[in-house]
């Protein structure tokens, strides 16, 4: 149901950009000050219906399940009859022990939204702990997974429960174990488990990451065809040559003092894609291990042109010296860029 237009306010202008700040925090995670952005965004507009959302979602993140019901609620009284709002107040009553308040809601959205993955894999979830017969949330995590390679992970799990096992299919060996083995094809299947999908037209198979760099102006690379080259190289379609995933420059602090991890993993594919974006490396000359250490790097706001909002806090994450405090894998970077790209709010 689409709400009716409302005249630009400046409340309204002002919830509005609060509620910017809100997506942008919840695109790194840092779902504390995406709540607050947000409780900014609806003291300016309190019936700004999408800042209800937002807040609802932060505050699952947080474990707060009875605000989330809440603001859900608020929002659909308001006329947002979305599928990500039925889905936010669904995982929510979830995870309060209320299955069939959840289940009548994660079925809400999948009527609003058929190819909702997020959909099928909460009913899924819901379904499973219901009954003796696994084969309906079987189905859905199939379905969910099908229509979302990223949760091909959560449908094997599931299968796996169930005593059931799917058909045997290659392993990568993630991009930390190419750095210490000096191999030339990354592989995200330690991140993604994922199914092999169609590469997009812009990346051709195979191609490595420099020979794409090579041949765009100024070696840089638009946002959306940094995420497509992102995702490909997760998946094992373009290469990072033996040079790069060995250099220094592409090396985690901890990497460099012989520690290593996922979240050195997620650190090396930062810096890929923000020579991706830049045409330049975070990290380098005499001073670049120092450099590394204090999380000293040039914004990328600075270098590249019509990066979206919110991309130096993705980089402060992403490049943080401190492995604790980065992204843990590949997968959440993967992601937190991709909503920042593609805003995932409605």
């Amino acid at each position: 149901m689409a709400l009716p237009a409302r005249a630009a306010s400046p409340s309204r202008l002002e919830s509005e950009n609060h509620l910017n700040q809100a997506a942008i925090a919840a695109a790194v995670g840092d779902w504390q000050a995406s709540r607050a952005a947000c409780d900014r965004a609806l003291a300016a507009d309190p019936a700004n219906p999408r800042a209800l959302l937002q807040r609802a979602v932060a505050a699952n993140r947080l474990g707060a399940y009875e605000a989330a019901i809440k603001d859900a609620t608020e929002a659909l009284g308001l006329g947002y009859a979305q599928a990500a709002v039925f889905l936010a107040r669904s995982e929510a009553e979830s995870a309060l022990g209320r299955p069939t308040e959840a289940l009548r809601d994660a079925e809400s959205a999948l009527r609003m939204n058929p190819n909702s993955a997020a959909g099928y894999l909460l009913r899924g979830r819901i379904k499973e702990p219901l009954g003796t017969d696994p084969e309906p949330a079987l189905e859905d995590f199939r379905r969910a997974a099908e229509l979302d390679v990223r949760l091909q992970a959560a449908y094997e799990q599931a299968l796996a429960r169930h005593g059931r096992f799917p058909k045997a299919r290659g392993r990568g060996i993630g991009l930390w174990g190419l750095i210490a083995a000096g191999a030339l094809i990354v592989s995200g299947a330690a991140w993604f488990r994922r199914r092999q999908r169609p590469a997009p037209q812009s990346v051709a198979p195979g191609e490595s990451l420099r020979a794409r760099l090579d041949r765009q102006p100024g070696r840089r690379l638009s946002p959306q065809q940094s995420l497509e080259t992102l995702q490909a190289i997760c998946a094992g379609r373009v290469r990072l040559s033996e040079e790069s995933v060995s250099s220094p420059a592409y090396i985690s602090p901890e990497a460099e003092r012989g520690e290593g991890g996922s979240a050195s993993q997620a650190f090396s594919l930062a810096v890929c894609l923000y020579e991706m974006l830049t045409g330049t490396l975070p990290f380098a000359g005499p001073e670049s291990s120092v450099d590394k250490s204090t999380g000293r790097f040039p914004l990328v706001s600075g270098l590249a042109p019509g990066v979206p909002a919110g991309i130096d806090a993705l980089f402060a994450r992403a490049l943080h010296p401190d492995p604790a405090r980065r992204f843990h894998n590949g997968d959440e970077l993967c992601v937190a860029f991709r909503n920042l790209v593609r805003p995932p709010v409605d």
